[in-house]
């Protein structure tokens, strides 16, 4: 049997729901097929969220390029002993043939507006029902709190690392590429970054430096091999000892030529560790050398960190993942106060050149800069915005 994590293209039209075939049976056998517009929508905002943002186009117009009723699924369909001959033929001798109008990726929008919409024959139009929802759904759905981390993390660059923990590969697929739409510097997910060109990213796992009977000599195996990837995992046994260990390594790195790249922080006080670990790097002279920290954080927790750890953490390299919609790195570097926000600015900008976000909340109350706040957010509000 092959592999299930396989999807063949020419199943594509088998992603829908049994009733949208029953009914598009019954469409056909009534002779019901004349021009019909499915619009897609969102009827309420989520709790605490102030706008949204639309992604997963490109991938729903390729399927649409190809979409078509391939012998297998046909001779599945016809399995269930349900369907008429007549119209299987006629599924096997239709393509689209519709128009898709559609917000850009990266729009924002709102409640009650529409996201996309397909004009084509009812039946056509009926058959794509579940295809349709299922990659903007999901897709707008990271795209969205990505992009609220975007604004939490304050100019740090953000990494997607959810494949692990996505529901699905293709969950997975969507889950980078959405993020990265958003903002995201790259992933860890290495099919994502070949089908999609997004910059891929990774450390190491507790397991790695358990092989070993120190951890010191993890540290310097990995190095090694891959001096310029040298993020040390420090927190597998006692977290300041393994950070005195790394700095022994980046030591030697240093005389060689290279640079220790970060140390990765994953348990604990992160706010408590990130202090203690910058002032060790820095008394040994690796000011230059990032902190990367992870672990089940969301947009709140890393404004939660960056405001507890004060100036120091946000001008120091951190790294910080949450596990929300998919778990994510964020990595800041120290940069001028004006490329820190360089991102974050640009997303600001989109969410301004639109009156109808709430800036009241969550933005204004969720970390932005004064300076990139709306200037009165009560004045803001659209003539028929709706609390949220």
């Amino acid at each position: 049997m092959p592999t299930d994590l396989r999807f063949d293209a020419n199943e594509a039209a088998l992603i829908v729901d049994l009733y949208e075939l029953t009914m598009a049976a019954s469409y056909f056998a009534i002779g019901y097929n004349d021009a019909a517009c499915f619009s897609l929508t969102i009827r309420r905002m989520p709790p605490r969220r102030g706008f949204l943002v639309a992604a997963g186009l490109e991938r729903l117009l390729e399927a649409l390029e190809d979409y078509r009723f391939e012998p297998p699924a046909l001779d599945y369909l016809d399995s269930l002993k349900i369907f008429a001959p007549e119209f299987l033929g006629f599924l096997g001798s239709m393509r689209f043939t519709g128009e898709v109008f559609a917000m850009p990726e990266g729009s924002i929008f709102f409640a009650e507006e529409p996201i996309l919409e397909i004009h084509a024959p009812l039946i056509e139009a009926q058959l794509l029902e579940t295809l349709v929802i299922n990659q903007i759904g999901m897709a707008s759905l990271i795209a969205s709190k990505a992009a609220r981390s975007v604004l939490a993390a304050r100019g740090r660059r953000l990494i997607d690392f959810g494949l692990r923990r996505s529901q699905g590969v293709d969950a997975g697929l969507i889950a980078a590429r959405s993020s990265y739409l958003a903002g995201f510097a790259g992933t860890s997910n290495v099919l994502a970054g070949r089908r999609y060109g997004i910059p891929v990213y990774g450390t190491m796992a507790h397991s790695y430096i358990m092989a070993h009977d120190r951890e010191r000599e993890a540290f310097e195996h990995f190095v090694a091999l891959f001096p310029r990837l040298s993020t040390l995992l420090v927190d597998t046994y006692d977290t300041i000892r393994g950070v005195e260990n790394a700095v022994a390594v980046g030591r030697q790195l240093k005389e060689h030529g290279f640079k220790l790249q970060a140390v990765r922080l994953d348990s604990g006080d992160l706010v408590e560790l990130s202090v203690k670990t910058r002032r060790i790097l820095d008394q040994n002279g690796l000011n230059d050398v990032s902190i990367f920290a992870s672990g089940n954080l969301d947009e709140y927790r890393i404004q939660e960190l960056l405001r507890a750890g004060g100036a120091r953490i946000v001008e120091s390299p951190s790294n910080t993942g949450f596990l929300g919609v998919t778990p994510v790195g964020v990595i800041a570097g120290q940069t001028t106060e004006a490329s820190a926000n360089k991102q974050l600015r640009a997303l600001s900008a989109r969410l301004r050149a639109d009156p109808r976000v709430l800036w009241v909340q969550p933005l204004a109350d969720e970390g932005i800069p004064a300076d990139l706040r709306a200037p009165d957010a009560a004045d803001q509000r659209a003539p028929d915005a709706r609390e949220h």
